[in-house]
C-alpha cells in the first residue's frame, strides 16, 4: 500500500468514526426522549447559573448520560444541556410546572429521584438525590409524595 492509499484509508477511518458518533448521538437523543423535549423546551441562550457540569442522569429506555449533562436552575425552570462531546442534543429549559417528582429509589449506596419532564411528553429523568437537593434548594418541586 502506497502513501496516498494509507492517507486515504486514515481519512476514511476518521470520517467513518465521526459519522458513527453523530448517528449514535441522534439515536440516543431520540430514544432517551431528549429530542421530544426539545420540540417544546429548546433553549437557545447561554445559561450562566449552572449547578455544575458533568452530571449524570438516566432517561427513557435506559439511556444513560454519565457525566455528560450540565444542569442549572432559575425562577423559570430547569436548564439541561449536554457537554460538547455529546452533540445532537439541543439545550433545554423546562418550566417548573412541567416537572413532576415521581418516586425515590435506592441502588446499593445511592439514592435516586425519578422525575417526569414535560406534562405531555412525560419523559422519565432519574438523578442522584444529592443533585436533586441542589436543584430543589428553593423547594420549587413538590417531593412530599416520595419522602
Amino acid at each position: 500500500m502506497n502513501t496516498a492509499q494509507q492517507l486515504g484509508l486514515a481519512v476514511a477511518i476518521v470520517v467513518g468514526i465521526f459519522l458513527y458518533i453523530q448517528l449514535l448521538c441522534v439515536l440516543i437523543a431520540t430514544w432517551s426522549g431528549w429530542r421530544k423535549l426539545a420540540e417544546g423546551f429548546r433553549h437557545e441562550f447561554d445559561f450562566r447559573t449552572q449547578i455544575g457540569g458533568w452530571q449524570s442522569a438516566r432517561m427513557r429506555w435506559g439511556c444513560n448520560y454519565n457525566n455528560a449533562i450540565k444542569v442549572g436552575t432559575d425562577s423559570i425552570g430547569l436548564y439541561l444541556c449536554t457537554v460538547i462531546i455529546v452533540p445532537q442534543h439541543p439545550s433545554l429549559l423546562i418550566p417548573w410546572n412541567e416537572i413532576r417528582v415521581v418516586r425515590r429509589s435506592k441502588f446499593l449506596a445511592w439514592t435516586f429521584i425519578h422525575l417526569e419532564l414535560g406534562s405531555d411528553e412525560q419523559i422519565p429523568f432519574a438523578i442522584r438525590e444529592s443533585l436533586f437537593t441542589q436543584i430543589n434548594r428553593e423547594n420549587r418541586l413538590d417531593a412530599s409524595n416520595i419522602w
